[in-house]
């Protein structure tokens, strides 16, 4: 009895490694190694389906906003055409610019100072005119609000070219910023001396907006 439990004992020095895998251990492992690699399929799969919706709404969305704003515009216009249609229709063309003109003034000011009067005075340490065009807010058909402007909307006219002047000294002009309002040009004298007199001409729409229809057609400027 002794002996043959000696037998069945395994010998000194055996390795585990020398015993063979069981089947069941190598079925478990396939089926965890496939199981990893069906969910991480399912993952990377689940990631693009969510990147495409993203994509997909992020299109739809922007679209909708193409869409929107054509809309807007469209009826915008459809709107602007109705009302000026309407207005022309009750108004003459000269009730027409007159109710146009409202909506837009205009100031001429010397060293800060509005220009009210044909025959002014300015100081010799700043010689400094400014033109200032305020636009109100827009009720008008857009093609009938610009008619109200000095240029009534000649892309080839500019306000602040309407004021010409005539002086021995040399000035810089500032145009105004684009897309502002109220849009201010500013002329900037130098080197003007004592007793000089700077003669402004003004067109015949500019004097009109300046409610200098009942002075002279030029503005002296003189140098103190």
């Amino acid at each position: 009895m002794i002996n043959k439990q000696k037998e069945l004992s395994p010998k000194k020095g055996t390795k585990f490694n020398d015993y063979k895998v069981s089947p069941i251990w190598a079925v478990v492992t396939i089926v965890f190694t496939l199981a990893i690699l069906i969910n991480s399929g399912i993952l990377i799969y689940n990631s693009r389906i969510l990147t495409i919706q993203s994509d997909s709404n992020k299109i739809f969305k922007e679209d909708l906003k193409n869409k929107e704003n054509i809309f807007t515009v469209g009826l915008q216009v459809s709107n602007d055409e109705y009302s000026e249609n309407f207005l022309k229709s009750i108004l003459s063309d000269s009730k027409l610019r007159a109710l146009a003109k409202t909506f837009w003034s205009y100031e001429f000011f010397a060293n800060n100072k509005k220009i009210t009067s044909s025959n002014i005075n300015v100081s010799k340490d700043s010689v400094e005119f400014s033109l200032v065009q305020t636009e109100k807010e827009r009720i008008l058909p857009y093609s009938l609000h610009i008619l109200g402007s000095l240029t009534a909307g000649d892309n080839a006219d500019r306000f602040y070219e309407h004021p010409i002047f005539h002086s021995n000294s040399n000035y810089t002009l500032t145009p105004p910023l684009a897309n502002t309002n109220p849009a201010i040009a500013i002329y900037k004298f130098k080197d003007t001396m004592v007793g000089e007199t700077i003669t402004i001409s003004l067109t015949p729409p500019l004097r009109e907006r300046l409610d200098l229809v009942n002075t002279q057609n030029q503005i002296n400027v003189i140098v103190k």
